[in-house]
């Protein structure tokens, strides 16, 4: 189960994609997924190696929320993780020791290979760097295709790439480079963000609860990486009811989607997005809820423009319903 937001000056993802649910109102299967695989009390709600530069800002944000309240993110099971494309940190501290050999693929590249230029070519494709990484990815491909001698058919290439020098499934890598390919979604290439997911991952096959965030998120340079932190965080707090009390939370979605449907239709929205369905109007309205005093933006674009307006005595005055409900929420993930 996904729910994806991407924000930014990059053209975002506007709109939430969930597998295994329905889009719309508020769905109800989310209390079946299965529980955490292991759940540390003690740990940071910050994964570990990420990096200062990211590290700073969302340290500062989590000290301005209820100091709880990352404490019951974390106590159902969740990880917030920065995926840095420069290699200050990434996801791949999580991802298993591979052997390479077991990695086989299905048909990869149709033609023929006739320059020996060209297998580099491929196993750089494949994110290999150093000499040792393209010797190896290159074995491998040879040993998958005894035919060679025979220009014919389509090759086979290994399901090995790699990240800053560990062994990833392919798969695995292009979803830190792509996390579009979770939502099978080509038009979201390059604008996914942020996510909050439940359950495996390309080339993460264990069932985590992890916040993702990717360092366009903090580098966007629009003046609202607050913002985008602090929706996230709205949907994992939701989700967080849902898991530890799935009736308190039945009964919260009764009343979202009864706010929403009125805030809709008196146009009280805090911004354009909130409008999308319930869980986005509850994670827009939990941003500006946390907020103390108004953002800024560089952007001339209506929703950054709103977003930047947006704080609690905002959300309060537009919407009291709205406030009043994340309020609720964020005092039973509280005492969890």
């Amino acid at each position: 189960m996904f729910s994806v937001s991407g924000p930014g000056s990059w053209q975002p993802s506007h709109g939430i994609t969930r597998t295994q649910a329905t889009q719309g109102k508020a769905q109800r299967d989310i209390t079946e997924l299965p529980p955490p695989s292991r759940v540390d009390d003690n740990r940071p709600l910050i994964h570990p190696a990420t990096g200062s530069e990211f590290r700073r800002p969302l340290q500062a944000l989590l000290s301005g929320l209820p100091q709880a309240l990352p404490r019951g993110l974390v106590r159902q099971g969740y990880t917030l993780h920065v995926i840095d494309g420069s290699g200050l940190h990434d996801l791949t501290l999580d991802f298993p020791d591979l052997d390479p050999v077991a990695l086989w693929s299905s048909p990869g590249v149709a033609g023929w290979l006739e320059e020996p230029g060209e297998w580099t070519q491929l196993a750089a494709d494949h994110g290999a760097c150093s000499p040792e990484e393209v010797s190896e990815w290159s074995a491998l491909a040879r040993q998958l295709n005894p035919q060679l001698a025979r220009p014919e058919g389509e090759l086979l290439l290994p399901d090995l790439a790699y990240w800053h020098g560990r062994r990833l499934p392919a798969e695995g890598r292009r979803f830190l480079l792509e996390p579009h390919i979770v939502l099978d979604d080509a038009s979201k290439a390059g604008k996914l963000a942020a996510m909050v997911t439940h359950g495996p991952l390309p080339g993460l096959p264990a069932d985590e609860r992890r916040i993702l965030f990717w360092d366009r998120t903090f580098r966007g340079g629009d003046g609202l990486t607050d913002w985008y932190v602090l929706h996230e965080l709205g949907h994992a707090t939701e989700y967080s009811l849902a898991f530890a009390h799935p009736d308190a939370w039945h009964a919260v979605c009764d009343e979202l989607e009864q706010a929403w449907d009125q805030a809709c239709a008196e146009g009280r929205l805090i911004t354009s997005y909130a409008g999308e369905e319930p869980h986005e109007y509850f994670a827009e309205s939990f941003a500006a809820w946390c907020r103390t005093r108004p953002g800024s933006t560089n952007s001339p674009e209506a929703l950054p423009q709103q977003r930047a307006l947006a704080d609690r005595e905002r959300l309060q005055a537009l919407d009291p319903w709205a406030a009043e409900l994340v309020q609720e929420v964020v005092g039973l993930v509280c005492s969890l």
